[in-house]
C-alpha cells in the first residue's frame, strides 16, 4: 500500500496570523499509483500542476471526486498560527498521519516535494516515529508538484480545509458516503 500525502493550509482567520493546516493521506496500491500518474492528466486535460484552491472548477472537481471515491482518505487538520506551521505538520504526522499508515500496512509514503530542509526534516519525523515503533519503516519519496500523484491528495487536504471553513458544496458528504473517507480529524488547536 501506498501513501500519498500533500497539504493545504487556507488562512483562517481575517487577521492572517491563523492557518486551518491540513494533511491529507490518499491509499493507493502501486498500480494505481501509476494509474494516477498516466491518466488524471488526461482526465484533467492538463499539462501543469494541480491545485485546489486555484484550479478546481466545476468539471475539475467532478472528475477529481470521481478518482477519490476509488481510493481511501485519511485528512487530518488543527487550526495553527502561521509561523508554527512547521510544529503543525509535525503534530499532525506524528498523532494522526503515521499511525494510521502503519495500521493500513503502507510500505512508501509519496510527499510532495518542498525545499530540502523540509523535506529533510519530514523524512527525520518519519524515522524517528517509525524507531519508536520498532516495527514499521516506510521508503519516503518527495515528488514534485507536477506528479500527478500528489493531485488526489491536495484536493482532499483542500476539501477537508474547505468543509472545516464552512465553505464546501458537500463534496466531503459524497466521499463518506462512498466510504472513500477513512478518517477525517481536527486536532484541537
Amino acid at each position: 500500500m501506498i501513501g500519498i500525502i500533500d497539504e493545504s493550509t487556507p488562512w483562517d482567520s481575517d487577521d492572517h496570523q491563523w492557518v486551518l493546516y491540513t494533511l491529507a493521506l490518499v491509499l493507493v496500491d502501486q498500480s494505481g499509483l501509476e494509474d494516477l500518474r498516466v491518466t488524471l492528466p488526461m482526465r484533467l486535460a492538463r499539462r501543469r500542476p494541480f491545485h485546489w484552491e486555484s484550479d478546481a472548477g466545476p468539471r475539475v472537481r467532478g472528475v477529481v471526486l470521481n478518482e477519490l471515491q476509488r481510493t481511501h482518505v485519511v485528512v487530518v487538520a488543527v487550526r495553527a498560527r502561521r509561523d508554527l506551521q512547521t510544529d503543525a505538520r509535525r503534530r499532525l504526522f506524528e498523532d494522526a498521519l503515521l499511525p494510521t499508515a502503519r495500521e493500513i500496512g503502507v510500505t512508501h509514503l509519496v510527499i510532495e516535494r518542498q525545499s530540502n530542509a523540509e523535506n529533510d526534516r519530514d523524512k527525520r519525523i518519519i524515522r524517528d516515529w517509525a524507531r519508536q515503533q520498532r516495527i514499521w519503516r516506510p521508503d519516503v519519496i518527495h515528488v514534485g508538484k507536477d506528479d500527478a500523484a500528489t493531485w488526489l491528495a491536495d484536493a482532499a487536504a483542500g476539501l477537508w480545509s474547505d468543509t472545516l471553513l464552512g465553505r464546501s458544496a458537500g463534496e466531503v458528504e459524497r466521499l463518506a458516503a462512498s466510504r472513500s473517507i477513512r478518517a477525517a480529524i481536527l486536532l484541537d488547536s
